[in-house]
């Protein structure tokens, strides 16, 4: 279940079935051989359905893509180089 940092700790003390992940430490892992897995996922799917602020990553901002020197880049309306669409390049 992917969860802020700050949030894990409630769901945690609340779950304590839940174990952050080895790798994704903003998610928290509900094993399978966890002995009350039925019950602690259904109770994960109800915190979803409530929309528990709790639950969810609120995604990084997307930065913004620097173009390379040498890439070719298409005119507004139009492809690479200028030729219209269907027509073949001049020889």
């Amino acid at each position: 279940m992917p969860t802020e940092r700050a949030a894990q700790a409630s769901l945690r003390a609340e779950l304590p079935a839940l174990h952050v992940h080895a790798v994704l430490s903003k998610w928290l892992h509900l094993p399978e051989a966890a002995e009350d897995f039925e019950a602690v996922g259904e109770r994960l799917v109800r915190l979803a359905l409530l929309n528990d602020a709790r639950l969810g990553v609120e995604p990084r901002p997307k930065r913004r893509s620097v173009p390379s020197m040498g890439r070719v880049r298409a005119k507004p309306g139009g492809r690479p180089g200028g030729r219209p669409k269907g027509r073949p390049a001049s020889r």
